[in-house]
């Protein structure tokens, strides 16, 4: 059977300046009801505002429709905005009524002639609705006390007010190799505040800024893995916007993902070989094997750290020269006392691999790659292959080696503390040996110092009771002493040490049973002061009932160094905020070893008591 068939021509006027009727297109329609619609056809508009919708509806002969035509920005043709016109006819657009009297007949198509002009107020909607709105982030993923950067990560924007699942996405955008990102999405992706419905008019109510909120994704060995989410709770307002520039700035913070380390700083004239550092300490942090940081460095404010664990030792060569190398190795010698290795003391770094990343671009996923070291390529040698620094698809690309300071043989320690020099050898890729820095053989050095022994956290007494006989009792008997009030001044003696001298604090903290801390005492590390170690001091005391807590900084403690042997604080029970209850003390130390990523070593201690009126 055949179909009527429609013509509409007809031409889109505009005075508001700047207007590019090319850029909307011409909709058939009737209203079905308060907020839903049929749609019979659609056409676009030329520069010049003309148009022609044709379509096919019912059967040929039947009467005319009784139909409207309305202009839409395709950038704003939405759903909800679609939704709302319904209910609020002329709001977001002009619309022309084609009564089915309207209509010509000829050579059986019907056919109209429409001028439709868009008023001024309609196209400023239009261009309020349109309006961008950006954000500008980076990811970054924790790794111990620093943070790096997330690359090739899909990071998806989304207003928090629609409920499904992360919201209702905005748009979304990849990392780059540093994680960094940019989103721009339009008002009239948000506009429409879907938590909200008006059953009366039967449409939902809308808003005029994004409540976002962000999911984090990355492909990892072929499984597309979520790293970062966030809920409605993490919304970010208004107030955390640029508003008159409508951009949004975020560091977003994983504790998942593959991560991007690289730095590439320049290599010395004359030389072809730069030690980058340890982890993200750079050479330049490193004096005599220890670690100094400053406040702007990526591992802010450390003060004479000694290394250990496993440590990502960082370098890159000069491959852009004729005949650059190809393969290197690692070699480690010891110092004695204040004297440093010979070169044929050094030896190499054995029995060490790691695994890195590579991003495949044609699959978008983290395929892992182990790097271990090749044989039969040098005779009698264990090497490895140098990367290519230009790939950006490869991460952990200047990791030298993965040094394992805390490994064992037969339980003895393959590396015991104390100081070391690192140095790198490097042939080309027929087998020659390449001499590195030879102007500057210095810099083929790194000295580290190494230790992996924990510090100690002993409790001794609490007033007069002997904590260390108590721990010795055999069979083990709990004792939870009780203590009055009426004592003042609750005394407990304890050690807080490191026997390799790199003590960098304890905390002493009383804690109620119901984790209230009333009061702690801090003493850290700051430095040296001659022969003796410098120690900044804080007390904290909470007031209870309010919360409120008082903090106090005492002069500063000279010790020699290896911490506090034998420490008394002098706790006061007396005090109104001292309450009858069960209570914890709870004593914790750290050292000053890192990883090149943070604080390594922890040691605690705790006791409970009781103190009554």
């Amino acid at each position: 059977m055949a179909t009527q068939k429609y013509l509409i021509k007809g031409k889109l006027t505009a005075a508001a300046a700047g207007a590019k009727l090319k850029d909307l297109k011409v909709v058939a329609y009737k209203p079905l009801g308060v907020s839903s619609m049929q749609m019979f056809g659609s056409c676009p508009v030329d520069a010049s505002g003309n148009f022609k919708l044709e379509f096919e509806h019912g059967s040929a002969g039947g009467s005319p429709l009784d139909i409207y035509i309305m202009p839409i920005p395709e950038v704003i043709e939405k759903f909800g905005v679609l939704h709302i016109e319904m209910s609020v006819p002329g709001l977001f657009f002009p619309k022309v009524h084609i009564a089915a009297g309207d209509w010509v007949l000829s050579g059986g198509v019907y056919t109209k002639s429409v001028t439709v002009n868009i008023p001024n107020h309609i196209w400023n909607r239009w261009d309020w609705l349109s309006e961008e709105f950006t954000v500008i982030g980076q990811v970054v993923k924790k790794v111990d006390e620093t943070f790096l950067p997330v690359p090739f990560a899909w990071v998806s924007a989304a207003d928090a007010d629609i409920p499904v699942p992360y919201g209702g996405g905005v748009g979304s955008a990849e990392t780059d190799e540093w994680g960094n990102f940019t989103i721009t999405f339009r008002r009239i992706d948000f506009f429409i505040d879907f938590a909200h419905y008006f059953p009366l008019i039967k449409r939902y109510g809308t808003e005029i800024w994004p409540d976002l909120i962000f999911h984090i994704s990355q492909k990892i060995g072929g499984i597309k893995t979520s790293i970062y989410r966030e809920t409605e709770h993490d919304a970010r307002p208004m107030a955390m916007w640029d508003v008159p520039h409508r951009i949004l700035y975020v560091t977003l913070v994983t504790e998942e993902g593959i991560t991007n380390d690289e730095t590439y700083p320049p290599i010395p004239a004359g030389d072809n070989f730069l030690f980058h550092g340890i982890g993200v300490v750079d050479p330049h942090s490193i004096t005599d094997g220890y670690a100094t940081t400053g406040p702007g460095d990526d591992l802010p404010n450390r003060k004479d750290c000694p290394f250990g664990d496993s440590l990502h030792i960082k370098g890159q060569f000069d491959t852009t020269v004729p005949n650059p190398p190809k393969y290197y190795q690692v070699l480690y010698a010891e110092w004695s006392g204040s004297t440093p290795p010979d070169p044929g003391e050094f030896e190499p770094v054995l029995n060490e691999s790691w695994t890195v990343s590579k991003y495949n671009t044609g699959t978008n996923d983290w395929e892992p790659l182990v790097i271990e070291p090749t044989s039969g390529v040098i005779p009698g040698e264990n090497v490895y292959e140098i990367p290519d620094y230009t790939d950006i698809t490869l991460t952990k690309k200047t990791r030298l080696i993965k040094w394992t300071t805390n490994r064992k043989d037969a339980g003895v320690g393959r590396y015991p503390d104390g100081k070391y020099d690192l140095l790198v050898k490097a042939w080309d890729a027929s087998g020659n040996p390449v001499d590195l820095n030879p102007g500057h053989p210095e810099n083929n050095r790194l000295t580290v110092m190494i230790d992996n022994k924990r510090p100690g956290a002993l409790l001794k007494m609490i007033g007069a009771h002997d904590i260390l006989r108590t721990d010795e009792m055999l069979p083990y008997t709990p004792v939870c002493p009780v203590f009055r009030k009426v004592l003042g001044i609750l005394p407990v003696r304890f050690d807080a040490i490191d026997e390799n001298n790199h003590f960098l604090q304890y905390r002493m903290s009383f804690i109620t049973g119901h984790n209230f801390y009333v009061d702690e005492v801090i003493k850290k590390y700051d430095g040296k002061s001659g022969l003796n170690e410098r120690f900044k001091i804080t007390k904290k005391h909470k007031t209870i009932g309010t919360g409120t807590v008082t903090t106090t900084h005492p002069p500063d403690e000279f010790k020699p160094p290896g911490g506090f042997h034998d420490e008394i604080i002098n706790w006061n029970i007396s005090s109104p905020d001292v309450v009858k209850c069960a209570y914890q003390v709870r004593l914790r130390v750290w050292d000053r070893t890192i990883n090149g990523y943070g604080y390594i070593h922890r040691a605690e201690d705790t006791m409970h008591f009781s103190i009554e009126p």
